[in-house]
């Protein structure tokens, strides 16, 4: 945009001067605000060393632009063959405020009480300068507050023009019996039960599948453990005890139980669900009457149930989504699962 216009200020100049056909432009010079008198600006030069009715342009990049931004007044003028000076064409250009970079210069922190401003205990970058790099403060080289109990951790940061920046602050409980021990907390103990929870340390122990808690993947084989009873949705509860004694949360997983005694059980060949996959109608056949039919989606929720009193019967599944459902049916006392496919 200022190059813009201030190639439409010399081209005035330029069809100024066309008008008087025995005057030549033998010089030309510009300036930014202040005058500093004919002859003493910069000089500017002709594209093709010639001043004539062509548009006589330059560069931006090639004018020195004024220090500060906003509104600057660019200059020109020219002097004609006969040595007489032409009246100053002004040009009102706007500059974007160029703004110096800022980058950190000094770190400190300081526990609870505020020391003033460059009286925190220095720390250094982690690679020796304060950059994009990640900055961090390795707990190893930084003195702990005296005292048990909640202390503030404080840090600051001061940038390459002397100004302090705001006091970050993070509460950090100390213990000084945890610090005497300095222990790893490790796992110590691990156990298992399904749906109702017996409180902590009364559920079903098992062993690390190295005798060891670590970072190897544990494993717990199905064959291991007893499986809920009846058929149907069971959770399945884990939890584990640190070397501290202290209990962790309860991990939950939701397990569907397809087959137990096959007493309790359809004759699988004597029911019949179909089609599989389905869309809209699922059909459910049987030799002896069934009771109701119920489905349920991966996350173990009841979404259809319906009493069919019949050796056979139709659900309409139309309105669930896509995916794998299991459908429970019962018959009196005894059940038989089936996953099917919604299409």
């Amino acid at each position: 945009m200022m190059n813009n216009k201030i190639r439409y200020t010399l081209l005035s100049l330029c069809f100024g001067f066309g008008a008087l056909a025995q005057t030549t432009i033998a010089q030309a010079e510009y300036f930014w605000d202040t005058d500093p008198g004919q002859g003493n600006a910069s000089a500017l030069f002709a594209n093709d060393q010639v001043f004539n009715s062509a548009l006589e342009g330059f560069n931006e990049s090639g004018i020195p632009l004024p220090t500060t931004g906003g509104l600057h007044t660019f200059n020109v003028r020219v002097k004609a063959s006969d040595g007489q000076w032409g009246p100053i064409h002004k040009q009102v250009v706007a500059l974007p405020t160029v703004a110096a970079v800022i980058t950190l210069a000094e770190a400190e922190y300081f526990w609870d009480v505020d020391p003033g401003q460059g009286n925190g205990s220095d720390f250094s970058s982690a690679d020796g300068t304060f950059n994009a790099t990640l900055e961090n403060i390795e707990q190893s080289s930084i003195a702990l507050p005296q005292g048990n109990g909640l202390h503030k951790f404080c840090v600051r940061v001061k940038d390459s023009n002397g100004i302090w920046g705001p006091t970050h602050t993070q509460i950090v409980y100390r213990d000084n019996a945890l610090l005497a021990n300095a222990a790893v907390t490790t796992i110590a103990q691990a156990e298992y039960f399904w749906d109702n929870d017996p409180g902590q340390g009364g559920g079903t122990t098992f062993p690390a599948e190295d005798q060891n808690f670590d970072a190897s993947i544990e494993k717990i084989l199905q064959s291991g453990i007893p499986i809920a009873q009846p058929v149907g949705l069971h959770v399945f509860n884990a939890r584990v005890k640190d070397n501290f004694g202290v209990w962790g949360p309860v991990h939950k997983q939701v397990i569907y139980i397809e087959t137990t005694l096959a007493s309790e059980h359809f004759d699988a060949s004597k029911l019949i669900v179909y089609p599989n996959p389905v869309k809209d109608v699922l059909n459910v056949g049987s030799d002896q009457e069934i009771t109701s039919v119920a489905i349920y989606n991966v996350l173990g929720q009841q979404v259809i149930l319906k009493s069919i009193r019949a050796t056979n019967g139709q659900i309409d599944v139309s309105g669930l989504r896509q995916g794998t459902y299991v459908v429970k049916v019962t018959s009196a006392q005894k059940t038989k699962t089936i996953k099917v496919v919604k299409e």
